[in-house]
């Protein structure tokens, strides 16, 4: 009877030690995802809809924006069209007059257009493009002339674009002209090292690296 006893006794702990590991190793997945903050799904979908912001922001017409207008798939072709956008922001197409498009992105505007010409023409296809938009980079750079403008960029990326700097450039006091007229001017060296000094450059500016006294 003792030895059965025992044997039962020892069945028991292990069966209980068991437990008590499992107990542990879940305890510790559950601290390592509390700490996390967050599931990997989540820090995923944030930078998405950054991306998603930044590409809209880009994208987006503007008042003087050269619009080209592709109308294709009827029997009845409209004739392409191609207009500035006004000062009030709208531009006018044939049948449906005044449309809204500054402040709309291309796909926005391409979009409502297929609505709107639904109502005329059941197959019509409409293709929104916007005029490619450019900066400008000159004086003391490798490559002086103007640079497309692909997406958000700041001054240091801008030089970079053009070729980077000649022998000859003074990189403490850059010249930026905002499309507005507005003047800044940055310290290259500084700007290089603290990303808060790196101006964001945009469509229509002009940057001019003057030449430097001393080499």
């Amino acid at each position: 009877m003792k030895n059965i006893g025992r044997w039962i006794l020892g069945w028991g702990c292990a069966v209980l030690l068991v437990f008590g590991m499992a107990g542990c190793l879940t305890g510790s997945g559950s601290k390592s995802t509390d700490r996390s903050g967050e599931s990997p799904g989540e820090g995923t979908n944030s930078t998405a809809t950054i991306s998603t912001n930044v590409l809209a922001a880009v994208e987006t017409l503007r008042v003087g924006d050269l619009v080209k207008i592709d109308f294709s798939g009827t029997t009845a072709p409209i004739p392409f069209h191609e207009e500035n956008i006004k000062q009030d922001g709208t531009i006018s197409l044939e049948l449906i007059g005044s449309v809204q498009a500054a402040g709309k992105t291309t796909g926005q505007l391409q979009r409502e257009l297929n609505k709107e010409y639904t109502r005329f023409y059941r197959n019509l296809n409409v293709t929104v493009r916007a005029q490619e938009r450019f900066y400008f980079v000159g004086g003391e750079v490798k490559k002086e002339d103007r640079q497309i403008y692909i997406g958000p960029t700041t001054l240091t990326r801008a030089i970079q674009s053009a070729g980077g700097f000649s022998d000859f450039a003074n990189k403490r006091k850059i010249q930026i002209t905002r499309e507005n007229g507005k003047i800044a001017y940055v310290n290259w060296n500084k700007a290089s090292k603290d990303a808060k000094l790196d101006l964001p450059i945009y469509p229509g500016d002009s940057i001019h690296v003057e030449r430097t006294l001393w080499r």
